[in-house]
């Protein structure tokens, strides 16, 4: 690369000495590394030596970030799969996964979760259900505990595992499969459950029933739910009947 002076000019700024290093990954040029201005004398080759070892770290990096960025592509698209497989095998609509996610993903953007949580939170959302292909029963309750063994078993979505494993277990410790406890409970598994309550008992109740049946939830904090998530809810939720968009 060749230095301008007219980059100086434009930015009021005066490049006494400069060494300069491409980026490159697999043979392919991606950026390239400057340093400006050493501090004492001129930039020697020793310093070049110090500057090609950055930039290979930095190749290192910026291929490890488009490898992520493929990773989570991916992600999405594996996860859109196992949505499409429930809805035909298991005649579940795909509106009811969709509104539980959004649901849990804005009372998780109220609680001021981290874009990773939401995200974790946003997939087991959609695939909690997915025990179900393997219950010929659609009710029986084993279906947390078999989607939760079955996604174990997918690198990828490991970390929703428990969520679904646990999104029925209630905060008084009356739920299921494992019967546990108010902080026991994986937080993400504890927002779920609210989430799925809220549109199988309220938005999806009949008009003229869904304020006694709001009320019939809101009076469920403390025992079904974890009563630390009663003020975003209420926020999430307010002013909104079958939808949250």
């Amino acid at each position: 690369p060749r230095h301008s002076k007219k980059v100086d000019e434009a930015v009021s700024f005066q490049t006494r000495s400069l060494v300069c290093c491409p980026v490159s990954w697999r043979g392919t040029p991606v950026g390239a590394l400057t340093a400006v201005n050493k501090r004492h004398g001129h930039f020697t080759a020793e310093d070049q030596g110090y500057l090609e070892l950055l930039a290979a770290q930095a190749a290192v990096a910026l291929s490890n970030s488009s490898v992520l960025d493929q990773l989570r592509g991916f992600h999405h698209e594996i996860v859109g799969i196992l949505v499409d497989v429930l809805e035909v095998f298991d005649n579940i609509s795909r509106d009811h996964m969709v509104d539980v996610a959004r649901v849990a993903t804005k009372l998780a953007r109220h609680l001021q979760l981290s874009e990773a949580e939401i995200e974790l939170l946003c997939y087991a959302s959609l695939l909690h259900d997915i025990g179900k292909v393997k219950c010929p029963d659609p009710h029986d309750p084993r279906h947390a505990e078999i989607g939760a063994t079955m996604l174990a078993r997918v690198k990828l979505l490991e970390g929703v595992s428990p969520i679904i494993r646990h999104h029925h277990e209630c905060f008084d410790g009356s739920g299921f499969p494992d019967g546990l406890m108010g902080e026991e409970i994986p937080p993400l598994a504890r927002i779920l459950a609210l989430s799925e309550a809220w549109v199988e008992e309220v938005a999806q109740a009949r008009p003229e029933a869904q304020p006694e049946a709001f009320a019939n939830l809101m009076r469920e904090f403390g025992g079904r739910f974890d009563p630390g998530l009663r003020q975003a809810f209420e926020d999430a939720v307010a002013g909104t009947t079958s939808s949250l968009a």
